[in-house]
């Protein structure tokens, strides 16, 4: 049976817990026909999911780097009453962040530890989700198998009953070996992969005066913790998320977090002084407490001064052509409203055309008529129906917020002089607005079940883009008149 390369690699990066070398991955790929050299297997190695970077030479998967890895948490009196603990993100950033914290096996004394349904009340729930993000975690509870098909977010208006329900993890074998409320669960990953952890009872010291070298060694453990995120924040940056923050914290530290004595991100959150989750636009991200998270800083300064060294660093989305599926999104909707005007569609892909030379919007417009005529000679009119409208509705969106980005990179002017907030949730909505479209290209079917959220969203994100142009327009029309100088003759 041939293995396709996509399968190949997924594999790989989910399975191989070596150190290993982009010459070594390039070997893997021939063997099911990829050609490709050392440079393009290292770039791709860089930006590749669940990889880390090491040096240009080497790297290592997630299941590489936390596989044997300790880590603990302290169930809430509320769970143990129960006799269940609730995952949530209580296992992260050691497990895959695409599995839901429910179906992840925790094993004890070599026998999978069974689910158990309960219900909990929201205001009680929440925090064990917020690493996910305080924007996705009403979308992680709401997969849950005890929710399949009871609750509908956007007929929720976005928000939780008071009480809901969730697949939890029975603590009855644990409890009948003597773990009571005050103790800690002690995990060690033993399976990426598959999402297995082996548990056992950390007992904690029933005199509450006495303080034990554990106490210490784990009090110790929350300042490293708490030293590091400082130490690191300019350099890492806010990431993609929340969880890729903690992973690249844990991986730099593996020796000092992922001991025995070690503790938890949710009891660190609540010890920290100085770290916390912060507003990132309309994400969240851990930051310095108090302070929004910047649009501009040492993780993407990169990529914004080109002489700059270390250009993998760069994160800032925006400022980038347009990618196919968007390209080719815009032709379909052409195509099927009837449409012949192929200069207003370049205005719409290309704002600012005052900036090109004919010769280029020479060559634009043949790649679009020639595309367009690629595309029409199989297109579906009846099949395409189905999101013609929500696709329409998004590219309009699309070319009025691509036309503000699209200035802020021809002017170039000092992203840092520009308000960070309003620039963070522009680059997020840019960057949301290009992802629907391209599931709109290659999850139809997603697109199609899900059609009310996405209205929604882009309600959201139009209510948004509204808010902040005003104030990006403002910022940059300051900065063009501060650039003016009055010659006195």
């Amino acid at each position: 049976m041939k293995i396709s390369a996509e399968s190949l690699i997924t594999t790989f990066f989910r399975t191989y817990l070596d150190i290993f070398t982009p010459k070594e991955f390039q070997k893997i790929l021939t063997h099911v026909g990829v050609k490709c050299s050392v440079e393009e297997c290292r770039d791709f190695l860089t930006d590749a999911d669940n990889v880390f970077y090491l040096d240009e030479n080497h790297f290592q998967t997630k299941a590489g780097a936390f596989t044997g890895c300790y880590f603990s948490f302290r169930p809430a009196r509320r769970e143990v009453d129960k006799g269940v603990f609730i995952p949530g993100h209580r296992c992260l950033p050691f497990v895959d962040p695409d599995f839901l914290s429910c179906g992840l096996k925790f094993i004890y004394n070599g026998e999978i530890l069974p689910q158990k349904v309960e219900k909990f009340g929201s205001d009680f729930v929440l925090p064990y989700f917020s690493l996910y993000g305080d924007e996705f975690a009403l979308q992680y509870i709401a997969a849950d198998p005890a929710n399949s098909g009871k609750m509908n977010l956007a007929d929720m208006d976005f928000s939780l009953p008071s009480e809901i329900s969730l697949t939890a993890i029975s603590l009855e074998p644990l409890i009948k070996d003597g773990f009571r409320s005050g103790d800690r669960i002690l995990c060690r990953l033993i399976d990426w992969d598959a999402g297995k952890i082996e548990v056992e009872i950390d007992k904690h010291d029933e005199n509450p005066f006495q303080i034990t070298k554990s106490d210490l060694d784990r009090n110790m453990w929350y300042e490293n913790l708490e030293q590091y995120f400082l130490d690191s924040l300019e350099f890492l940056g806010p990431r993609g998320s929340i969880e890729e923050q903690v992973s690249w914290i844990f991986f730099t530290g593996l020796e000092i977090f992922c001991g025995r004595d070690c503790g938890s991100m949710e009891e660190f959150l609540a010890w920290s002084q100085k770290i916390g989750i912060q507003s990132f636009g309309v994400e969240s991200r851990l930051w310095r407490k108090g302070e929004d998270v910047p649009a501009i800083g040492g993780w993407n300064s990169p990529l914004i001064d080109e002489d700059a060294p270390m250009k993998r660093f760069g994160k800032l989305q925006p400022l980038v052509p347009l990618t196919e599926c968007v390209c080719v999104c815009f032709l379909k909707d052409m195509i099927y409203n009837k449409d012949t005007d192929f200069d207003a569609l370049m205005k719409k892909m290309y704002p600012h055309q005052e900036y090109y030379s004919d010769e280029q919007k020479k060559c634009m417009l043949l790649h679009l008529k020639t595309r367009h005529d690629i595309l029409s000679k199989d297109y579906n009119r009846f099949a395409d129906s189905e999101i013609s409208d929500i696709r329409h509705q998004t590219l309009e969106l699309y070319a009025v917020v691509n036309e503000l980005v699209s200035l802020i990179d021809i002017e170039g002017k000092d992203l840092k002089n520009l308000p960070q907030q309003a620039l963070v949730i522009l680059s997020q909505i840019y960057g949301h607005l290009t992802h629907l479209l391209e599931m709109m290209e290659d999850e139809t079917q997603t697109v199609i079940d899900e059609m009310e959220e996405i209205e929604l969203s882009l309600e959201g994100m139009d209510f948004n883009f509204e808010c902040v142009s005003e104030e990006l327009q403002a910022a940059i029309s300051r900065e063009n008149k501060s650039g003016f100088t009055i010659i006195k003759k």
